[in-house]
């Protein structure tokens, strides 16, 4: 799963700090492994409406901005993997295989990280992922509002069996 960051105002000087510090971060923590790459990033006509908002600016006319796409997240140790399921794992006998894929409590942990980063900088900035289990952006931050809980709804399927659906972030989360 990919991450994208926007940075608003200030953009470029921001990204700039924000790849040093979090470079750093990452290496200090020692959890996380991931690939950075700075590149434009396209608006939404709902961005360049929060654009106007916050700068107070015609941002209209901002059909790109600074920012940088995450990629290839996993984590530097193998640990047992049960799948990228929200919440705690279900109960089961079956042996676990090992893996460095991230699993629910590692993603916000994740999150956090860059959240702080960015908080360290005042970055206004939206971040956000595509996963393929929701519809639309999973938002992790929404401006200079990073997301401080993150929840699933629970619902049966066909064959009675429970699935959790990841909540992108509702208003109340930030």
């Amino acid at each position: 799963m990919a991450y994208t960051i926007q940075f608003f105002a200030k953009g470029n000087e921001k990204r700039s700090k924000f790849l040093q510090v979090f470079q750093d971060r990452l290496h200090k923590d020692g959890r996380f492994k991931c690939e950075l790459e700075m590149r434009m990033v396209s608006t939404t006509k709902a961005d360049r409406l929060q654009l106007t908002a916050s700068l107070g600016t015609d941002a209209f006319k901002m059909y790109e901005l600074p920012g940088i796409l995450i990629r290839k997240i996993r984590l530097t140790k193998k640990k047992p993997y049960c799948g990228n399921h929200p919440g705690e794992c279900p109960v089961s006998d079956k042996p676990k295989p090992n893996s460095t894929r991230l699993e629910w409590d590692d993603w916000v942990e994740f999150n956090n990280l860059i959240n702080r980063t960015l908080n360290r900088f005042r970055a206004e900035a939206n971040m956000w992922s595509l996963p393929h289990d929701i519809r639309g952006r999973m938002w992790m931050r929404k401006g200079i509002l990073a997301r401080k809980r993150y929840d699933w709804d629970e619902q049966t399927d066909q064959f009675g069996r429970t699935i959790r659906i990841w909540n992108p972030g509702t208003e109340s989360q930030f």
